[in-house]
Parts: structure tokens; C-alpha cells; sequence
């Protein structure tokens, strides 16, 4: 008897735009995250002309990204040239879990919800049929700060995906909006 194949997600995102951040060592010829988080650093301060603070903060931030990764969750991130900000995106993906519908994936029934949440039916050439929320929460520190999220949720060959974007800066949310949904359109499964 031939032993199922277990599926391979793939992601063709824009790597112009979103960086991978590895959470196994060695990757590609970085032996460690420090080797890896410094080449960031450098490529970034060298190709925008970041001071050493930038170029730190940088270092600091991608590091942590690395380090703070789940083992089942592969982020990418998007690096301000001007170096304000660092963005990223988690990619998760488990076995189907048929207890739990598409929509519960996207958490269109969030009930920490602040207003009503926005979702939709999408179609991607890689995965099929998902469900695209857009919902903002209180961030439950007792500040009454709203957090942005946008999660795009998959069902397919036998996985569960879903692709999950969000910050405080609601502004810079909605601005890369169209990047996280072209991120989600990328995934495919073989």
C-alpha cells in the first residue's frame, strides 16, 4: 500500500517587497539569526543610507521576528526604507481540522470585534475557495487600542491555511492592504 503524500505549501509572494524571515538555521549561507538579522541590517542600511540607530533597530527587529515564530507559523516581513516601521505576515497551516468551519478560520465570528466585520468570499488560483475578513479588536491591554487585522483561511489537499496581518497602525494596515491580499493570492499546495 503507497503511503499518502503529505502536501507542500508554497509561497511565490513579491519577494521585492516581502522579506522571509527563517526560523531554522542554517538558511541559505547564514549560519545563525545573527548572521542573518546583521546581512539585513547592512543590506538595508546600505541600499537607503540609515544611520546606526536605523540600521540597530533593524538588526533588533527582524531578530526578534525570527526568534518569536511559532514552529507551525512562517512570517514575512516588509522593512520601511526610510526605517519607521516594520510590518510582517504570519502563513499558518495545520491538517484539517473539519470540527471548524472556513469562516471560523478567518475568525469572521470574532466576537472581540469593535465594529462589524467585514467578510468576503475570495478565490485564488493556488488554493480555491477561502474567506477574507477585515475586523478590528480592542487589544486587551487596558489602553482601549484598536488593532487592524486582516486573515485570509484556505481549506484544501487537506490543510488548513490561513494568512494573518495586523497592527495598531490601522492606517499602515489598510495602505498594504492590497500587498497582504496579492501575499494570500501567491500560496499554492502540491
Amino acid at each position: 500500500m503507497r503511503r499518502r503524500r503529505e502536501p507542500t505549501l508554497h509561497i511565490d509572494a513579491n519577494f521585492d517587497l516581502w522579506l522571509p524571515v527563517p526560523s531554522s538555521w542554517p538558511w541559505e549561507h547564514h549560519a545563525d539569526v545573527d548572521a542573518w538579522a546583521n546581512a539585513v541590517a547592512i543590506a538595508f542600511g546600505d541600499a537607503y543610507g540609515w544611520d546606526d540607530a536605523t540600521r540597530q533597530w533593524c538588526r533588533e527587529s527582524v531578530r526578534t521576528l525570527s526568534t518569536e515564530a511559532p514552529e507551525d507559523e512562517t512570517r514575512l516581513a516588509i522593512i520601511d526604507p526610510e526605517g519607521r516601521w516594520l510590518f510582517f505576515a504570519s502563513v499558518l497551516w495545520a491538517p484539517t481540522d473539519e470540527s471548524v468551519t472556513v469562516a471560523q478560520l478567518a475568525a469572521a465570528d470574532d466576537e472581540n470585534a469593535v465594529r462589524a466585520i467585514e467578510t468576503t468570499d475570495v478565490v485564488t488560483d493556488g488554493l480555491g475557495a477561502g474567506v477574507r475578513t477585515v475586523r478590528y479588536v480592542d487589544d486587551q491591554t487596558g489602553s482601549r487600542a484598536i488593532v487592524g487585522i486582516i486573515q485570509h483561511a484556505f481549506r484544501t489537499d487537506g490543510l488548513d491555511i490561513m494568512v494573518i496581518a495586523s497592527s495598531h497602525d490601522v492606517i499602515l494596515l489598510q495602505e498594504l492592504e492590497p500587498e497582504i491580499d496579492a501575499l494570500a493570492q501567491s500560496l499554492s499546495v502540491s
